[in-house]
């Protein structure tokens, strides 16, 4: 994905899900939002399918759960805008990821500063709802300036 203009193009589309295009840092980022405009044709359009950060701050630093009879504890902390997070399976593995995480109106920012403006956000791929705190997961679809 740092190297998406390796891939020729234009293109009608590109499509990031999952989140992964928090795991870079910000140079990064914006180099990758660079790319995708230069491979998309005049009027393309990029999706971007991120988690929102207003919804991740007002969690707490550590839960307990439950899944198929095994317990899971969640720990989260911040370094600056960058969200870590600890997944410990009971008897197994640790999982942990740190992703960098926007707010709607600043990711809608990012794209517009590079030459991607916004057509649509919405939250888990429904456009009757609008990203806010009480949504993880909040979709763009982005389009490159003509």
């Amino acid at each position: 994905m740092r190297n998406l203009i390796s891939i020729g193009g234009p293109f009608d589309g590109v499509v990031n899900l999952w989140h992964s295009f928090g795991y870079f840092d910000d140079e990064t980022k914006l180099d990758v939002l660079r790319q995708a405009r230069t491979l998309l044709r005049p009027g393309g359009r990029a999706i971007f399918d991120i988690y929102n950060r207003d919804h991740f701050v007002s969690l707490p630093p550590e839960e307990w759960s439950e899944r198929g009879g095994q317990r899971i504890r969640t720990q989260r902390s911040w370094n600056g805008l960058r969200h870590r997070v600890s997944i410990e399976y009971e008897g197994a593995h640790r999982d942990e990821f740190e992703w960098r995480l926007y707010s709607p109106d600043e990711f809608a920012d990012l794209c517009s500063s590079v030459g991607l403006d916004p057509l649509m956000e919405c939250a888990w791929f429904d456009e009757s709802k609008r990203p806010s705190a009480e949504h993880a997961r909040m979709q763009f679809v982005v389009a490159r300036a003509v």
